[in-house]
C-alpha cells in the first residue's frame, strides 16, 4: 500500500493526495485500486481498479476508470471466461462507456471435425447495434464435408456454405455465397470430378 499527500498554498494546488492499494491474495490472482484527489477545479478525482482472478483457461476479471471530465467520466469492463472443457468454451466481455455498453459473446462446441461456434456484438452505435456470426463445420468423414457460415449484421445477412463428397479421384463439391446486396445476392459454384482410370476423365464445374 502506498499513501503520499502534498499540501501547499499556492491557488488551486492546497492539496494532492495519491493512494495506492495493491494486493495479490492468491495465485493468478490482482487486486489493485489507485486515486488521484487534488483541488485543482475540473480536475478533483481520477480512479482506477483491477480486480482480476484466473489465467487463460478460466477468469475472472474486472476494471474501471474514473475521470472528472463530462462525458468521459467512468469506464469498466467484466470479463468472464470458461474454457475447463476444450470443447464447451464460454466468454463474455462486456464493457460500460459514457456512449453505452458494448457486449461481446462467444460460444464454442466440439471439436476439430464437429464443431458449432457463435460470437455475438453489441454496440450502442446507431446503425451498427447487433453483429452475430456463426460456423457450422460437420467432417467426421473426410468423404463428406459440410461447412456453414452466417454473418447477421444491421445491413443485412451474408451466408457462405461449402460441400465436399468423394474422395480425391471422384468427388462432387460445392460453395455457395448469399449477400444483402442487390444485383450480388447469391453467387454458386459447383465441381464434380470423375476420373475413374487413366483411360476416362470427366470434370465439369458450373457457376452462377
Amino acid at each position: 500500500n502506498c499513501h503520499g499527500r502534498f499540501e501547499s498554498t499556492i491557488p488551486k494546488y492546497q492539496s494532492i493526495q495519491l493512494i495506492l492499494n495493491h494486493n495479490m491474495p492468491a495465485r493468478n490472482a490482482i487486486v489493485t485500486d489507485v486515486s488521484l484527489e487534488t483541488s485543482y477545479p475540473g480536475y478533483q478525482r481520477f480512479a482506477a481498479s483491477i480486480n482480476h482472478r484466473g489465467d487463460y483457461i478460466q477468469m475472472i476479471s474486472s476494471g474501471s476508470i474514473e475521470t472528472p471530465f463530462r462525458s468521459y467520466d467512468r469506464f469498466s469492463y467484466v470479463i468472464n471466461h470458461d474454457a475447463t472443457d476444450v470443447r464447451n468454451i464460454r466468454s463474455v466481455i462486456e464493457t460500460t462507456t459514457p456512449m453505452g455498453a458494448f457486449v461481446g459473446r462467444l460460444n464454442y462446441r466440439g471439436d476439430y471435425s464437429n464443431l458449432n461456434t457463435n460470437v455475438e456484438v453489441n454496440t450502442p452505435i446507431r446503425g451498427y447495434e447487433r453483429y452475430i456470426l456463426s460456423l457450422e463445420h460437420a467432417s467426421s468423414d473426410l468423404r463428406d464435408v459440410t461447412t456453414k457460415s452466417t454473418l447477421t449484421s444491421p445491413h443485412g445477412d451474408f451466408s457462405m456454405t461449402f460441400t465436399y463428397k468423394g474422395i480425391p479421384q471422384q468427388f462432387q463439391t460445392s460453395l455457395a455465397i448469399t449477400t444483402p446486396f442487390a444485383g450480388y445476392d447469391r453467387f454458386n459454384l459447383e465441381l464434380n470430378h470423375d476420373f475413374v482410370r487413366s483411360t476416362k476423365l470427366a470434370t465439369s464445374a458450373t457457376l452462377t
